[in-house]
């Protein structure tokens, strides 16, 4: 195990770019304490952000970034833009720091926060939700969810505890590696189902499930039906593809998976639909309804934060900015929803308070929904 460890912290190394410099400061209400990338990364947490104007010309950069969106949420090319001059940790900040500023995120993350500590105090916490009868929690899986459960993408842990707490949920078992278009089918006629039951449904989707849900609420469902669905929670949803999908339908790669997906018994074509093309041709076709809730749930890392399951994928997305080691972290942001962001976690969530989190999300979720 110690040669495994070794071995693995050299790979790294050896793959690692830039330098790694302390940091420790405050987000909101979150600790950090890692590696960044850049001084000014260091400055912009250390000082910047806590009113300490302490270095003129890091001071003038600063000032000069915040200038550069007026928007409450940078586009990718403003974050690609300050990844370039300044530093990829950096534009992390910046967006974190601009979700934080609206005031709707603010509030729902302060709530949030307010549940985990009181699930982490009360263990009987989550017992509340059973309350919740007429609800009913649709989790939508990830990318080979049979194959990978560790992953997480099953969200077999989530709906363990939801199951011990009583809080009626199912799983919707779409094709692990199936096309885009076939899996918002399984999720349209599954929210159709539950339609019929008379409960109020509120979606649950973790990475790749993202683009089937959007394509499902879009054009595949009633409005009746669609009346019924009150939330949907993006998890690190891949709303605009992913570059690994273009890689995988490109030479050489496509020629090296053939024989692989054959032997399986699966379809390239599956691939070509996370493609980033036509995942932005798709996204331009999004419309959701007006009265759904959207809560978009990511991951924040710093350079010094990425797991190793998500560091290959971190280094190989750097051009494009602040990146979860999947997609672009902006990506992930459905538009006309509300964002909670965690600093320090990439697109796979390991978190050693995930059970208190699951738990402080759901009552955050039905309770923004019965009170609003």
């Amino acid at each position: 195990m110690a040669l495994f460890d070794q071995a693995r912290r050299l790979r790294r190394a050896l793959l690692k770019r830039g330098p790694a410099i302390r940091v420790k400061g405050r987000a909101g209400d979150r600790d950090i304490d890692t590696t960044v990338d850049s001084e000014i990364a260091r400055y912009y947490v250390e000082r910047y952000w806590r009113s300490e104007r302490k270095e003129a010309y890091k001071d003038a950069l600063i000032d000069e970034a915040e200038r550069l969106s007026d928007a409450a949420l940078p586009t990718r090319e403003q974050l690609q833009l300050l990844s370039r001059r300044l530093s990829v940790d950096f534009a992390a900040l910046f967006l974190l720091r601009r979700i934080q500023q609206n005031a709707t995120n603010r509030q729902l993350h302060d709530r949030f926060r307010q549940e985990v500590a009181a699930t982490i105090a009360d263990q009987n916490a989550g017992a509340q939700l059973s309350s919740y009868a007429n609800y009913v929690t649709l989790f939508v899986p990830g990318f080979l969810y049979r194959y990978d459960p560790e992953s997480g993408a099953d969200f077999g842990r989530a709906r363990k505890i939801l199951a011990q707490l009583g809080f009626a949920h199912h799983l919707i078992e779409i094709d692990q590696i199936g096309p885009v278009e076939h899996n918002a089918q399984i999720v349209a006629q599954q929210i159709a189902q539950h339609a019929r039951d008379g409960r109020k449904i509120v979606l649950v989707g973790a990475s790749s499930a993202a683009p089937a849900i959007t394509l499902a609420l879009t054009e595949k469902l009633s409005s009746a039906e669609l009346d019924s669905v009150r939330a949907w929670v993006n998890i690190g949803g891949i709303l605009r593809g992913a570059q690994q999908a273009d890689a995988g339908v490109t030479w050489p790669w496509s020629w090296l998976l053939r024989p692989i997906f054959r032997l399986k018994g699966w379809s390239l074509d599956a691939v070509k639909s996370y493609t980033t093309a036509v995942s932005a041709e798709r996204f331009k076709r999004m419309r959701l309804p007006s009265h759904l809730f959207i809560l978009n749930f990511v991951g924040i890392p710093l350079s010094g934060d990425v797991s190793d399951r998500a560091w290959r994928g971190y280094l190989a997305l750097l051009p494009d900015g602040p990146n979860d080691g999947l997609t672009p972290i902006v990506d992930a942001i459905a538009p006309g929803g509300v964002t909670i962001a965690e600093i320090g976690l990439d697109h796979y969530f390991l978190d050693p308070a995930i059970d208190a989190k699951t738990v402080a999300l759901a009552r955050t979720v039905l309770g923004h929904l019965e009170n609003r």
